[in-house]
């Protein structure tokens, strides 16, 4: 997140209880999320919510890394900005996929387009409400197998939910049709 390292409020140890809830507010969250790189290499909590927080930057593509343990991660409503990395970007010769099923990234400044590729891991949540993003949303859904709730509404997003997906128990916001415009 471009921000400077600092101490985590918990020192120099991984997240509190591996395996639990980190959950941080205002000054204190920029100041333990470090260098983004630190997410995967050393948090080894599973769920993270900095929603809220004012954060800025891009999304750390270290959420994807193979080696955290992060399962949902929330970085709503903050002024993060840039694309969605993509997961195939971040662990060159990674012999395992993202744990990652629960991510919301609504109301925040993230433009361009969804990475096909972030589809393939296991997203079974996924909310980027609320953003600049646009692009074809048909081509993204027909990789997402785990996917069972979706909200791109409120970005420039065009397109339909394919024909095979309608039938699926999946909660789809915005009526699940897109047409370029804010809806």
């Amino acid at each position: 997140l471009g921000l400077a390292r600092g101490p985590r409020p918990w020192g120099d140890r991984p997240c509190p209880k591996p395996g639990k809830h980190a959950q941080q507010t205002g000054w204190e969250a920029r100041k333990a999320l470090g260098p983004s790189d630190a997410l995967a290499r050393e948090w080894q909590c599973q769920f993270l919510d900095l929603g809220s927080n004012s954060l800025s930057g891009p999304v750390p593509p270290q959420l994807f890394h193979p080696a955290s343990r992060l399962i949902s991660a929330d970085l709503s409503r903050n002024q993060l900005s840039g694309p969605v990395p993509s997961p195939a970007n971040t662990s060159a010769g990674a012999t395992r996929a993202s744990r990652i099923s629960v991510l919301n990234l609504s109301g925040n400044r993230l433009t361009g387009m969804l990475p096909l590729e972030l589809f393939r891991v296991y997203l079974a949540y996924f909310d980027a409400s609320n953003n600049d993003l646009e692009g074809p949303v048909a081509p993204l859904l027909r990789t997402c197998w785990a996917l069972n709730y979706l909200e791109l509404s409120d970005n420039r997003l065009d397109g339909a939910i394919p024909g095979e997906l309608a039938a699926q128990n999946m909660h789809v916001g915005g009526g699940g049709v897109w047409d370029g415009g804010r809806g």
